[in-house]
């Protein structure tokens, strides 16, 4: 303690720190409980009076602690270290991010070429099917969030999930792996459409929950700028799935093209990743942390007290862990620091006022989603609309003596490959860049930085619209495909700062029993934006270049209306 003591006078303090020192010298242990709680209390409030009080309170809680509130005290510092990103579970769920990605996403790239090339349906048909595809993946996610949230609890949806989207890649594997000879063909399309709906069930349910599971993995306390990275980090994971799904599964098919069982085998990488993430997933069960949902809570007690039997296993440390989680469904209640309406909660004591709270819990956050869909629809549009523009430009590349031709269908991938890029640049080095100048880079501040980021990369599509409308009827192919890059960095800035910071802020502003509801509904939000596409592909313009102006300015209006929208939230934190 001396030597403590003398370090700590060696350093400069503040005038806040310096008073704190010299009214502590002589501390009684009940002012120092005072401290202590008082510190745990400021856990609740803002993250700027949190960072303050901290800095301010060391020196304080350094001098006298016992042995007991010293760990803990250390245990909350390490908190701030970007060590924690490196814990086991966090890794495990990150290997199992990039398998889940993969497979998701190369379903999706290998399903219009299997059932339009092999099954031999008609373009439109083999379309449907791909967008009845995203759509489930992305409009069944309020189901796995509301298994997790009340019923089953996170870790057991996920393991029901990847054995369902496991069942699915087996069956879409036997699809196309039969011959007509051995199976009639509407049984071929059958198997491969029961497997995709399998698959894409299993998709959705894990989408929205998996990303909270991650983040609880780090216990209720973290910095801003840590929880920032821990969710770039599982999205940079995300990407690398989905660039490897993107690229691999049509090489996949090309190099065994020679071969009958060509989407066979790419089936079966699709079945054997699949198999691996489960494996990886369940491997970690013994050091996640789980949160069980008061349901299944008071299922497991009730089951503890009629059953000798289980008795046993509800007495197994994993199972205690597990019915660590929530409270309760009557401490709810508390599960909140700030509301809209205080005064009208002062009536429902009962269990319908709890309901009443969360529906105004989840109405609170939902508003800030509504402009959403409209930037998921840009976002989405790329696939289609940029793939035409890149058919009208020279794709040839020359790179010293390696000379290749990319493919227009092709070209979106550079998307995947950006972002992967991107997410450590802007973490490590342009976001800490930003904040040192004194703007503080909260999720809806980068939400309305994205949504401007693809207004401008409309804009300098429609640009590139106008030079090739100039040009297309003397010379075919006048402009290299490079460039559409401009267009590509501004799409990759604006995937950044609206993806990661939108599950970031699906997470710290809802309360633990809506999270995974919440991170639905942002989902919902994308298959929301998928549906708008439609729609969008029946409006027909006399020149590209005028649509990509008007896909700018509804971009323009619904920017605005977010940023007016995000002008009246007041963030909130919750009790863990």
């Amino acid at each position: 303690q001396k030597k403590m003591h003398v370090d700590e006078e060696l350093q400069p303090l503040s005038p806040q720190r310096k008073l704190l020192s010299s009214s502590n010298f002589g501390m009684s242990s009940a002012f120092n409980q005072f401290l202590t709680s008082s510190y745990a209390m400021d856990a609740r409030n803002s993250d700027d009076e949190l960072d303050a009080y901290r800095d301010d309170s060391e020196a304080v809680t350094f001098r006298r602690m016992s042995p007991h509130e010293m760990k803990v005290f250390e245990d909350d510092r390490a908190k701030k270290s970007p060590l924690l990103l490196l814990k086991p579970q966090v890794v495990l769920l990150c290997f199992v991010a990039i398998f889940q990605s993969f497979c998701q996403v190369s379903v999706q790239s290998i399903l219009f070429l299997q059932f339009n090339g092999y099954f031999g349906i008609s373009e439109a048909n083999a379309s449907t099917v791909v967008a009845i595809y995203i759509i489930i993946c992305n409009l069944l996610g309020p189901i796995g969030g509301m298994l997790s949230d009340w019923i089953l609890g996170n870790y057991m949806t996920q393991l029901l999930s990847c054995i369902l989207w496991t069942a699915g890649a087996m069956v879409m594997l036997a699809g196309a792996s039969f011959q007509e000879h051995q199976l009639s063909h509407t049984a071929l399309i059958t198997l491969s459409l029961g497997g995709m709906t399998m698959s894409a069930a299993g998709y959705a349910m894990i989408n929205p929950i998996q990303p909270v599971f991650v983040r609880n993995q780090l216990g209720p306390v973290l910095t801003p700028s840590l929880e920032s990275k821990l969710f770039s980090l599982y999205y940079l994971c995300c990407n690398i799935g989905n660039t490897l799904g993107e690229f691999g599964s049509p090489y996949l098919k090309k190099v065994a093209k020679p071969f009958d069982f060509r989407y066979s085998i790419t089936y079966a990488v699709i079945a054997g990743a699949s198999i691996v993430s489960s494996f990886l997933f369940i491997l970690g069960t013994c050091v996640y942390h789980h949160q069980t949902p008061p349901l299944l809570r008071k299922l497991l007690n009730r089951l503890s007290s009629c059953c000798c039997g289980f008795r046993l296993i509800s007495s197994s440390p994993i199972v205690q862990d597990i019915q660590e989680g929530y409270d309760d469904l009557e401490s709810l209640s508390s599960d909140r620091t700030s509301y809209v309406n205080d005064s009208a909660y002062s009536k429902y004591q009962s269990r319908w006022s709890i309901i009443y709270r969360s529906l105004l819990d989840l109405m609170y956050v939902l508003r800030i989603f509504i402009p959403l869909p409209i930037f998921w629809a840009l976002y989405f549009n790329q696939n289609s609309t940029w793939v035409e523009q890149a058919k009208l430009l020279d794709r040839d590349i020359h790179l010293f003596s390696w000379n290749f031709t990319i493919a227009p269908d092709m070209v979106p991938g550079v998307n995947d490959v950006l972002v992967v890029l991107f997410i450590p640049l802007f973490s490590y080095i342009i976001d800490p860049l930003i904040e040192l100048i004194g703007f503080k880079l909260r999720p809806l501040r980068k939400l309305v930085i994205g949504m401007f980021c693809i207004l401008l990369a409309y804009i300098a599509a429609a640009i590139l619209w106008v030079m090739i409308e100039k040009t297309q009827y003397k010379s075919s192919q006048s402009y290299s495909i490079f460039f559409q890059l401009p267009q590509y960095l501004l799409i990759t800035v604006a995937e950044i700062y609206t993806s990661i910071p939108g599950l970031e802020f699906a997470y710290t502003q809802s309360p633990k029993h809506l999270r995974g509801v919440v991170t639905a509904c942002w989902f919902v939000s994308a298959a929301l934006g998928n549906v708008i596409v439609i729609g969008f592909e029946q409006i027909h313009f006399s020149l590209s270049s005028i649509k990509f102006f008007v896909y700018a300015g509804v971009m323009l209006v619904f920017t605005i209306l977010f940023s007016f929208i995000t002008c009246c939230y007041t963030y909130r934190r919750y009790r863990e």
